[in-house]
């Protein structure tokens, strides 16, 4: 009996060591930052707002306004590229867009934003992106460049040049939007249609309907 009695013993003394050891090692996760089991506050810290000197530090690129139709574009472009590369939560777009602003473009939004204010309290992504439009590429001169597009050829200048003056245009064009995909095989015909004559006849007959391959071949025979 003896015997039993102190082999229940010594397992319960192995059972409570094996607890404290449980208990210090808990508390050692807690202390460095491991899983305190409370996801709730997690999630809170990940959805914290940014604050503008962290979006700062890829250097965003600041818009004066413009006279010229694709610069606003290309900043608008490039803004949307920093707000992305920091991570920016999307209720913060607008404040950190429009921080970038300066001169007659800071003056137009200031006005802008006063009478959209008037009906709405935060002023939505789309909303900015549509009165900046508005203001600096407006509907006007974006058939413009459509029209442009539709008329482009080759001419004289290289494949090379041919091919960065079509692509420009096409990321104004109605056409070209959406899914790559579905226009992939219209821009291969719109830009065989404004090859020199020698070109088109030798790439024509191809049917390449990849627009980088398309490209690509053009050099080659060119």
């Amino acid at each position: 009996m003896n015997a039993v009695a102190e082999a229940v013993r010594e397992a319960a003394e192995a059972a409570a060591r094996a607890v404290d050891r449980l208990g210090v090692r808990n508390g050692n996760e807690n202390e460095h930052g491991g899983d305190s089991g409370n996801d709730e506050n997690n999630l809170g810290h990940l959805e914290r707002p940014m604050t503008l000197a962290t979006f700062l530090k890829v250097k965003p690129p600041k818009f004066k306004g413009t006279l010229v139709a694709t610069d606003a574009d290309n900043w608008f472009r490039a803004i949307k590229r920093s707000l992305r590369a920091q991570h920016v939560p999307e209720g913060q777009h607008v404040e950190f867009a429009t921080y970038m602003l300066e001169g007659e473009a800071e003056h137009w939004w200031q006005g802008i934003q006063r009478l959209l204010q008037q009906d709405e309290g935060d002023i939505p992504w789309n909303t900015f992106k549509d009165e900046f439009y508005k203001k600096y590429f407006p509907r006007a001169a974006r058939d413009a460049k459509e029209m442009e597009l539709m008329q482009l050829k080759q001419g004289n200048t290289t494949i090379v040049e041919y091919a960065r003056k079509f692509d420009d245009l096409c990321r104004f064009s109605n056409i070209c939007q959406g899914n790559p995909a579905d226009f992939e095989e219209w821009k291969c015909l719109k830009f065989e249609g404004g090859l020199c004559e020698d070109l088109m006849s030798s790439v024509v007959p191809l049917k390449i309907r990849n627009f980088a391959e398309l490209v690509n071949k053009c050099k080659l025979v060119d």
